[in-house]
């Protein structure tokens, strides 16, 4: 049971959206006219995930626009073809189509960029009735526009283009921010393979942290660091000069020498300065 309503609620997610119109126009007509192509999530602050689901808006032509669910910027998990948009009144629109080849039916209630299903039939069964679900009576989950809506001259092309990129950038701000925290706990903990305990925390300023990254095997989750050095305010008042004896040592340890990892600067007086890769970030998401 449990099964079938998770199935359910991201079926009536996928539907869920908003369009306006005083007269019969073209699906396309209509998501371009009142703004609905583009990207919906459950909550716009947040990534993409099981929980949070995203919601791509995009003309095949001008009889059908595609809805992706997605769980990850990459990660498709649901597709609808809404192949007909009939309005109702100023704030309803009725439509049809499929979702995931089983045939289904809505009407949308859009209020400003916020999308609610209040009626929902999929595969012939009745799924939300007056914006409640069928099965437990709870109100049905809106969903918000993601971004701002398209400006006065913009193409939809490339509304849409600008909005699915939001996800992915959420995904590549997380990445960055789980590894930053990760090596920021590094160097405060790290102990040198000698045993010589860490007191960069705090030691006087200037200060820097090197840490020798093995980008290849890192991921957001999980830090492979083969060395480090630092050099603080005792060895010298210039930071130039205390900056370039963290890299030299670094680069000489035998982990950088192999080729392992790539040593650099990862905190500076205290705060994180990770450089990363070009792409690094992107490549989970």
């Amino acid at each position: 049971m449990l099964r079938f309503s998770l199935f359910c609620l991201l079926a009536i997610a996928a539907f869920t959206g908003g369009i306006v119109g005083a007269q019969a126009v073209s699906v396309q007509e209509a998501f371009e006219k009142y703004n609905q192509i583009g990207m919906w999530a459950w909550d716009c602050s947040k990534p993409p995930s099981d929980n949070n689901h995203y919601f791509v808006n995009r003309v095949i032509d001008a009889d059908h626009v595609q809805r992706d669910a997605m769980s990850g910027p990459s990660k498709r998990d649901h597709v609808s073809i809404i192949d007909k948009a009939t309005p109702l009144g100023p704030n309803e629109i009725a439509l049809s189509g499929t979702y995931d080849d089983k045939p289904t039916d809505a009407v949308w209630l859009v209020e400003g960029d916020r999308q609610t299903t209040t009626e929902f039939t999929l595969d012939g069964k009745k799924v939300v009735s007056a914006g409640k679900i069928v099965s437990n009576g709870r109100p049905i989950h809106s969903t918000s526009r993601c971004g701002a809506r398209r400006q006065q001259g913009q193409s939809p092309a490339a509304a849409q283009q600008a909005q699915m990129a939001a996800p992915a950038a959420a995904c590549t701000a997380q990445a960055k921010r789980k590894f930053t925290d990760l090596i920021a706990g590094y160097v405060q903990t790290a102990v040198s393979s000698q045993g010589h305990s860490n007191d960069y925390p705090t030691a006087p300023t200037p200060k820097v942290f090197a840490a020798c990254i093995n980008w290849v095997e890192s991921t957001p989750d999980r830090r492979v660091a083969n060395a480090f050095w630092f050099t603080t305010g005792r060895f010298s008042s210039d930071p130039n000069v205390i900056e370039q004896e963290a890299m030299s040592r670094c680069s000489n340890t035998q982990s950088a020498k192999s080729g392992s990892c790539t040593c650099q600067i990862v905190s500076r007086n205290g705060s994180m300065a990770i450089q990363f890769p070009e792409g690094w970030a992107e490549k989970g998401c």
